[in-house]
């Protein structure tokens, strides 16, 4: 379908070339009458080689969803008592089974999920560490009670740590005039971080 469009196109420009010098009375001045015709015939072209187009695309995105969902094997099993009676049995190869979550469950997931594609790889670093950790905190801009992982700085793992806490995924409890920043990970998020973290 790519080449009709093309001649489309080409016979579109072609008409619309000509009614241009037409009307600036470069050639066939006498034929100046055509040149609303010669317009109006290419618009008409120029509307079909859209339409082509489209009709291609949408050709193209089925085929490629077709062939992105190969049929899946079918193995049929017979019954040595009743060899009239058959069984199908569809094999779901490397197809991985959906976790069942609620639908306040599956809010917190795509909450978590979508806070570590916006913050980055850091955010995996440093969620994953205040798992293993159970809780860190910060006093004056600096963790206290131990060493961050390698290529995580203290600024950095704050600014995981204070946007998860804002979006409720992570729990801040604020001491010392608000000097001392201690992040936790709610119950109900345990879960729901282990699998973002760690379904990769």
């Amino acid at each position: 379908m790519t080449p009709l469009i093309t001649v489309v196109l080409a016979g579109a420009t072609s008409l619309l070339t000509l009614a241009i010098a037409m009307a600036s009375g470069r050639v066939f001045s006498s034929l100046g009458w055509l040149v609303p015709y010669l317009v109006v015939a290419s618009c008409l072209l120029y509307l079909l080689a859209a339409l082509l187009a489209i009709l291609h695309w949408q050709k193209e995105r089925q085929r490629e969803k077709n062939s992105s969902s190969p049929a899946l094997p079918t193995i049929s099993i017979k019954q040595e008592a009743s060899p009239q009676i058959s069984h199908t049995v569809v094999i779901h190869k490397d197809v991985p089974i959906p976790p069942e979550r609620t639908k306040a469950q599956q809010h917190d997931y795509d909450k978590a999920r979508d806070a570590i594609k916006l913050l980055g790889e850091k955010s995996v670093i440093a969620l994953r560490y205040l798992r293993g950790q159970e809780s860190i905190t910060f006093d004056f801009g600096g963790c206290t009670g131990g060493s961050l992982p390698s290529g995580l700085t203290a600024q950095n793992a704050l600014w995981v740590y204070r946007h998860c806490a804002s979006e409720g995924i992570l729990s801040c409890k604020k001491s010392l005039g608000n000097h001392e920043e201690t992040y936790t990970v709610p119950s109900r998020m345990t879960k729901i971080l282990d699998a973002v973290l760690f379904e990769n």
